[in-house]
C-alpha cells in the first residue's frame, strides 16, 4: 500500500524552534514543522510513496520559495524555503506542491476539497500534518479523509498539530532562546477515531448492527490486553461486551429466536460489567 504525507504551508516568518512528540526524537531547530512531521513519518518510505505540499499563491511565495518575506522597510530577508529545506534531506517519496485557492467562497472550499481527494489512491496510508492549515481547512481535511475512507478505503496513520501557543504569543516565542522554543506537536488521530465512532455507534442504533462498534471496540482494547498479557479488567469487560452486542445483533438479525432470551441476558450481564470502564471513552456514552 502506498504511503501519502499531506500538509498545508502558511504565510507567517517562521522561527527556528524545537519539535517534540511523545516517543519520537526531538527534531531541532528547524523552521518548519513539516521537517519534523516528515522526518517522523516518512524516514522509512519508498520512491512509491508520496509528500505532497498544499499552498495558496501567497504561501508559495512567501515560504515555499526563497527569500519571499520582507521587513518592515521592504528589504528582503535571507530566508530559505520549504522547498529547498526538503530538498536537503534527500527523501526518497516524490515531494509535490500542488497549490490550491485560499478558500475565500464556497466554490473556492469545494475547489480545495476536490483537489485534496484527487491526491488519494484507494488504500493509501494517510499522514497529515494540519499545524499550518489555513482558515477552516483543518475541517475540511477531516472532511476528505472521512470521505476518503469511504470511498476510497484509505487508512489514517497520524494528523499532527504543532501547538506553538503552548508556549505563549508568538512574539513571546520568538524573544525565546533556541533551547526554549520546545513545541509539542500531538497527535489527533483520536479525533478522527471518534468520528468513525460517530459512525458505527449511528449505524448500530438506525440499523441494530453492531459490526462497526464491535470492530472499533476490539481494535482499541487489543494494545492494552497484549501489553497487560490479558489482565487489564476494564479492557476484557470491552472485549466480553463487543463479543455479547455482537452475538445479540447477529441473533436478531437472522432471527433465532431460541437464543433471543440467551444472549439479551448475556449482553445485559456484560454492559453491567463494562459499564464504568474508561478504557474506550467514545462507547462510555
Amino acid at each position: 500500500m502506498r504511503k501519502v504525507y499531506m500538509s498545508f504551508l502558511g504565510t507567517n516568518d517562521y522561527i527556528a524552534c524545537n519539535y517534540q512528540a511523545p516517543g519520537l526524537p526531538t527534531i531541532a531547530n528547524v523552521r518548519f514543522v513539516q521537517e519534523a512531521t516528515i522526518q517522523w513519518f516518512c524516514a522509512d518510505w519508498s520512491e512509491n510513496d508520496r509528500i505532497v505540499i498544499f499552498t495558496t499563491d501567497e504561501s508559495h511565495a512567501k515560504n515555499w520559495l526563497d527569500d519571499g518575506h520582507k521587513d518592515r522597510e521592504g528589504n528582503v530577508l535571507s530566508r530559505e524555503g520549504l522547498q529547498a529545506r526538503l530538498h536537503r534531506m534527500r527523501l526518497k517519496p516524490l515531494v509535490e506542491e500542488v497549490q490550491v485557492a485560499s478558500g475565500k467562497n464556497e466554490q473556492e472550499i469545494m475547489d480545495i476539497f476536490e483537489r485534496m481527494y484527487a491526491v488519494l489512491e484507494p488504500e493509501d496510508i494517510l499522514y497529515m500534518d494540519i499545524t499550518h492549515a489555513f482558515r477552516s481547512l483543518p475541517l475540511l481535511a477531516l472532511a476528505v479523509l472521512n470521505y476518503a475512507k469511504t470511498m476510497k478505503k484509505i487508512q489514517v496513520g497520524a494528523i499532527g498539530y504543532g501547538a506553538m501557543e503552548v508556549l505563549g504569543e508568538f512574539r513571546q516565542v520568538r524573544s525565546m532562546e533556541i533551547q526554549d522554543r520546545n513545541i509539542p506537536v500531538f497527535d489527533l488521530l483520536p479525533y478522527d477515531q471518534i468520528l468513525e465512532w460517530s459512525g458505527a455507534i449511528d449505524r448500530f442504533l438506525s440499523a441494530g448492527d453492531a459490526k462497526d462498534v464491535v470492530t472499533l471496540a476490539n481494535q482499541e482494547v487489543k494494545p492494552v490486553l497484549a501489553k497487560t498479557q490479558g489482565r487489564d479488567k476494564e479492557a476484557v469487560a470491552v472485549r466480553k461486551l463487543a463479543h455479547c452486542l455482537d452475538e445479540f445483533s447477529q441473533t436478531i438479525t437472522t432471527c433465532r429466536g431460541k437464543r433471543i432470551t440467551e444472549t439479551a441476558s448475556a449482553l445485559r450481564k456484560a454492559i453491567q460489567d463494562a459499564i464504568d470502564q474508561e478504557t474506550v471513552r467514545p462507547l462510555q456514552p
